[in-house]
C-alpha cells in the first residue's frame, strides 16, 4: 500500500514504518498549529493593550514562536520535497529570532523582576487605601470641631442677642411706665395696650428662642399668645403643622395678640358672656390660609364706627410685611377674620381650605 510513495529524503527510516511516519508528521502539523496560534493571540492582545510595558517584548517573542512554528512544518515538507536550502535559512532566520529574543529577556530580566506581583499590587492597594481612610478621617474630625466651634459661637451670638432684645424691651416697658407715671385714668388703658404689645412681641421672641430663631410653630404661637387672659377651654383650633420663619413669626404673633385683645375685650373670650373662638389654618401650594372666628350664642355686637391701632397695626403686618392678603367681616355674632400670606418654607402638601374672597380664593381655593 505504499507502492505511492516515492523516497526523496535522506531519512528512509520514516519510509519504511508507517506509524513513525504519521506519528511525526502529525505531530509537527500539530505543534506548528500551535505555535501559530500563540503569536495570534499575542497579537491580538497587544493590539488592544498598546499601554502593556515591554510590549516591544511580546512581539518579538511572538515572532519567535511563529518562526518555530514553521520549523515544524518544514520537517513535513522536507519529506515529500527535499528543500534543504530553504530549510537552512529558516532554521537561520529562527535562531536570529531566538538569540534576539533571549538576549532582550537576559537584558531585561532586572527590570522585570522589579515588575510588582499580584500580590505587591494588592499589598499597595491595601496602604493606599489605608491612607485615603485616615485622610478622610482625619478631614472629618476638623470638619467636626470646626462646625462645633461654629455651632458654640452662634450659639453665643445668639445668646448675646437674645439678653440685648430682652433688655431692650424691658427698658422701653420701664420708660414707658415712668414717661406715663402721672397719667391719668383716661389714658391707662392706652398704656396697658402698649405694655401687653411688648409682652407679646417678648412671647414671640422667647419661642423663636427655644429654635435658635430657626423658626416657629404656627399651633404654638397661637396658644402662646392666646394663654395670657383667655379661657382656653373656649377656644378651639385646627389645622396642620406649620413651621414659620423668624420674619413670618415675629408680625404673625403681634396680629394674633391682637385679635386675642379684642376677643378678651368686645368679642366672644369676655368673661360672663356665651362664645367660642375658632381659629383653623391650612397651607395650599406655598400660602399660609388662617381663619379667626368669632362666635356669641346669644349677645350680638355692632362692627366699630372707627378703625382703631390694633386694627391698623393688624392691616399693616399682613399687607406690608408679610404681603399677604386680609379680609375682616364684622357680624352680628363676632369678628370673622381671614388671612393668606405666602411662606418662606416649603410645608409640604395640604388640603384645600375653601374660604376667601376672589383675589384670595386663587391661593386658597
Amino acid at each position: 500500500m505504499w507502492e505511492w510513495i516515492t523516497p526523496r529524503s535522506a531519512n528512509m527510516c520514516l519510509l519504511t514504518d508507517p506509524l513513525i511516519f504519521w506519528l511525526r508528521n502529525v505531530s509537527d502539523l500539530l505543534i506548528g498549529a500551535a505555535y501559530a496560534l500563540i503569536p495570534f493571540g499575542l497579537a491580538s492582545f497587544l493590539s488592544e493593550r498598546r499601554d502593556i510595558e515591554f510590549g516591544w517584548l511580546a512581539w518579538l517573542f511572538a515572532v519567535f514562536i511563529a518562526l518555530c512554528g514553521a520549523t515544524h512544518w518544514m520537517h513535513i515538507w522536507l519529506v515529500f520535497f527535499p528543500h534543504y536550502t530553504a530549510e537552512a535559512f529558516l532554521k537561520a532566520v529562527t535562531a536570529l529570532a531566538s538569540i534576539t529574543t533571549a538576549g532582550a529577556v537576559i537584558a531585561l530580566l532586572p527590570e522585570i523582576k522589579r515588575l510588582p506581583t499580584p500580590a505587591m499590587m494588592e499589598q499597595e492597594h491595601s496602604k493606599r487605601i489605608k491612607a485615603e481612610v485616615a485622610l478622610r478621617d482625619a478631614l472629618e474630625e476638623r470638619s467636626n470641631r470646626e462646625l462645633q466651634k461654629h455651632v458654640e459661637t452662634q450659639d453665643l451670638l445668639i445668646k448675646e442677642l437674645n439678653h440685648r432684645v430682652k433688655n431692650t424691651l424691658a427698658t422701653v416697658q420701664a420708660m414707658a411706665a415712668l414717661s406715663f407715671k402721672e397719667i391719668g385714668a383716661e389714658t391707662r388703658p392706652s398704656l396697658d395696650a402698649f405694655q401687653a404689645r411688648l409682652l407679646a412681641l417678648s412671647k414671640a421672641h422667647n419661642l423663636l428662642n427655644e429654635t435658635n430663631w430657626t423658626g416657629a410653630s404656627l399651633a404654638d404661637l397661637v396658644r402662646t399668645e392666646l394663654a395670657f387672659g383667655a379661657d382656653l377651654r373656649r377656644v378651639t383650633t385646627d389645622g396642620p403643622v406649620v413651621h414659620l420663619t423668624a420674619r413670618e413669626a415675629v408680625p404673625l404673633a403681634l396680629v394674633i395678640h391682637e385679635l386675642a385683645t379684642n376677643a378678651l375685650k368686645y368679642g366672644a373670650l369676655r368673661d360672663n358672656i356665651a362664645g367660642r373662638l375658632e381659629t383653623s389654618w391650612d397651607v395650599v401650594g406655598n400660602r399660609l390660609c388662617f381663619r379667626w372666628a368669632c362666635c356669641l350664642e346669644s349677645e350680638r355686637i355692632a362692627p366699630p364706627t372707627r378703625q382703631g391701632f390694633g386694627l391698623r397695626m393688624i392691616r399693616q403686618a399682613i399687607e406690608r410685611e408679610l404681603f399677604g392678603e386680609l379680609r375682616m367681616d364684622w357680624e352680628p355674632d363676632g369678628l370673622k377674620l381671614r388671612l393668606s400670606v405666602p411662606l418662606e418654607k416649603q410645608q409640604g402638601t395640604a388640603e384645600q381650605v375653601g374660604w376667601f374672597s376672589e383675589s384670595a380664593a386663587r391661593h386658597c381655593t
